[in-house]
């Protein structure tokens, strides 16, 4: 019997000493594999460099030519499948008021001398230039508030019906409005 347990023990004892075989391998068989993973990577910027691959693309043109077909492509079909009257554009002329007239004249002719001259607004320009823009605004948001109550006063309140809107932009482009 006493032979059997030291038998035993010993065979635990080998059971042991291979797994901590087992591990050491695996660790250094993870190791060896990172130091050539990274050697690979210092050898492709390496190559990299030397040979100024960074913005070398040579599908490019090939890529460009596919993505100009495509663009086509999504044209024609938006050509042949979006309605007339979608893609209609119409012009209205509103009505502005002085105030947003010479509002608009003046932060557009400062807009102009500040992009053709390169210059840069002062505080106070800046500050009088997004208070005129405040004033636009408001001005703008006042005749669209006049505009909309109009619409809805005209259509009777049908406000969510789209064939209604449709109607009423194709009137008000008859009269000339």
């Amino acid at each position: 019997m006493n032979t059997q347990v030291v038998e035993e023990k010993e065979k635990n004892i080998y059971i042991e000493i291979l797994k901590v075989l087992i591990k050491l391998i695996f660790k250094a068989f993870k190791f060896g594999l990172y130091v050539v993973l990274q050697l690979l990577k210092l050898l492709i910027q390496v190559v990299e460099g030397i040979f100024n691959l960074t913005d070398y693309k040579p599908f490019k043109s090939v890529s460009d030519s596919i993505e100009s077909k495509r663009d086509a492509q999504i044209k024609d079909y938006i050509d042949r499948n979006t309605k007339l009257h979608a893609t209609t554009r119409h012009t209205y002329t509103f009505v502005r008021s002085e105030t947003f007239a010479q509002n608009y004249n003046i932060v557009t002719e400062r807009i102009d001398q500040v992009a053709s001259l390169d210059l840069r607004l002062n505080n106070e320009l800046a500050k009088d230039t997004i208070k005129r823009l405040d004033i636009i605004l408001l001005e703008a948001e006042k005749q669209s508030l006049k505009d909309g109550y109009k619409y809805a006063k005209e259509t009777k309140y049908k406000l969510s019906d789209d064939e209604v809107y449709s109607n009423f932009i194709e009137n008000k482009i008859m009269r000339g409005e």
